[in-house]
């Protein structure tokens, strides 16, 4: 999301009407996917909570902007700036000035936006809230989707596997006008990302861990739409003594050791590939009619 603002506030990048041109060529802004993808920082999101006045000290200890940027620490708010747009063209006057970075408007640009993350706090690097990007104080509304009541017309789905524990979808609305964007904070944060409309896929691999590791939890209530609060306090429970997670939703293949931890996690990655595919041909198959 930092990257696309920054192309989208490059000269050398010229803004179209589907999307971008970079040296004469046209990119269409089909797709947006994040996997596990940390959205609202790691502040307060750890696998085991921090108290806040430790995480400074942690952020200091990594020796990397990218550490002081996720805990919000060192007067960092690079985060919450990612979740506000500009107003009155704020953006254009000042585009070197991250605070007034409009990083909102590139990425309603897509034509759809994806977002998968694991539950039950099977990721050691980033939470279901994080990647999900959901708030105990939000009540943004998710839509409940399944192959049963989807339908082609509407919408394509992640194909039904075991480890899909939920699919969702925020519709696309404006601005409340009782949203004060002056006031940063996790909910507003939550709030801002949301109106966008989003596609949310969320994952439960604890089946890959020996039945020893595995957390029981108590099973999610089928409804036709949940809000942000009611995902958050059923996925953010613990489910696993060992959350490896992440690497899985990688399938990360870059070691021989790698490929053997991950292989588990290959038909998730796959299964999101052929979602991916098969919207960006329908999407552009579209655009160009």
């Amino acid at each position: 999301r930092y990257a696309l603002a920054e192309l989208y506030n490059n000269e050398e990048h010229h803004q179209q009407q589907h999307g971008l041109t970079f040296d004469n060529k046209e990119i269409l802004l089909l797709i947006f996917c994040t996997t596990s993808s940390p959205h609202l920082g790691v502040s307060q999101e750890t696998f085991v909570e921090l108290p806040k006045w430790i995480e400074p000290y942690v952020a200091t200890a990594m020796q990397q902007q990218t550490m002081n940027d996720l805990f919000g620490t060192h007067n960092s708010t690079v985060v919450m700036d990612m979740c506000h747009s500009t107003s009155n063209n704020a953006a254009a006057d000042s585009p070197k000035n991250n605070n007034n970075r409009d990083y909102l408007y590139p990425l309603q640009q897509f034509r759809k936006r994806i977002a998968v993350a694991n539950a039950y706090n099977t990721d050691f690097l980033v939470s279901v809230s994080s990647a999900a990007f959901l708030s105990s104080d939000s009540n943004s509304v998710h839509h409940h989707q399944d192959h049963n009541t989807t339908t082609a017309t509407t919408m394509r789905l992640m194909k039904n596997m075991e480890h899909v524990a939920l699919q969702v979808t925020t519709p696309t609305t404006t601005r409340d006008d009782e949203d004060d964007d002056d006031n940063q904070n996790s909910s507003t944060c939550v709030n801002s990302l949301d109106r966008l409309g989003w596609h949310k896929i969320f994952m439960d691999t604890r089946t890959i861990l020996p039945s020893w590791l595995q957390l029981s939890t108590p099973k999610l209530k089928t409804q036709l739409s949940y809000t942000s609060k009611e995902l958050q306090t059923q996925f953010k429970r613990y489910g696993t003594l060992l959350p490896i997670a992440h690497p899985l939703n990688m399938a990360n293949s870059r070691t021989g050791w790698y490929r053997s931890m991950t292989k588990s996690g290959q038909p998730i990655m796959d299964a999101l590939a052929e979602l991916l595919i098969l919207d960006m041909i329908e999407l552009s198959e579209k655009q160009q009619t």
